[in-house]
């Protein structure tokens, strides 16, 4: 199966004893080796699964930091909410020019290191990854002018960054810019840190706070 995602709805059932033979996913010239590399990314409902050629083991699993937050894009054909609800048969689209945008808001400054965008069709050649704590300054994190569509997983030096946007500046295609996820991850995945925090009592000073609980 050539140039496929491959997509399965899942409800209550266990799937097992499957067989997947050279599934090769867009973006890629070479079969998938796991679950992941096909896109499988919640694998508690399968055992039993055998992957042709080569199959190797799945990575850990991961926090998607990005998951259910509030995301902002400079248009939308989809809605900017669609790219972080977890679910891969909804997606963000832009309108069809080349200058477009959409950006994450994690909640509060996290320590960050990967990004994983699930293109549709309409997929970025020229893009960045930009991370930012105050939506004014932006850095770049990540920058390919070689997109391909499919999956791209991407790793770069960890940052602390409350902000994560992808900033398009050439299309894949005609179309504008669609992402099915937007995935966000990071370091020590702990979501209580920078978060608001109240106690009982405190015995506020330089050195003790409620916030010196969850600074990092």
């Amino acid at each position: 199966m050539c140039g496929t995602k491959v997509r399965l709805r899942v409800d209550l059932n266990m799937i097992s004893n499957i067989t997947f033979d050279n599934i090769i996913m867009p973006g890629s010239s070479t079969p998938a080796q796991n679950l992941y590399q096909m896109n499988f990314t919640d694998t508690s409902f399968y055992s039993g699964v055998t992957i042709l050629p080569t199959q190797i083991p799945e990575p850990a699993q991961r926090t998607n930091l990005a998951l259910n937050k509030a995301a902002t894009a400079s248009s939308a054909t989809g809605p900017s909410s669609y790219a972080v609800d977890g679910n891969l048969s909804t997606r963000w689209g832009s309108n069809y020019t080349d200058s477009e945008w959409i950006y994450v808001d994690l909640g509060t400054s996290l320590s960050i290191n990967g990004v994983r965008l699930n293109w549709k069709t309409a997929f970025g050649k020229s893009y960045q990854i930009q991370v930012s704590n105050d939506l004014t300054n932006w850095s770049n994190v990540y920058t390919t002018t070689t997109g391909d569509g499919g999956i791209d997983d991407i790793s770069f030096t960890p940052t602390n960054a409350r902000y994560v946007r992808m900033n398009g500046t050439q299309r894949g295609s005609i179309y504008g810019y669609s992402l099915w996820e937007f995935e966000v991850y990071g370091v020590m995945n702990n979501l209580a840190t920078g978060a608001v925090v109240t106690g009982s009592s405190s015995l506020e000073n330089s050195n003790w706070s409620t916030s010196k609980a969850n600074d990092g």
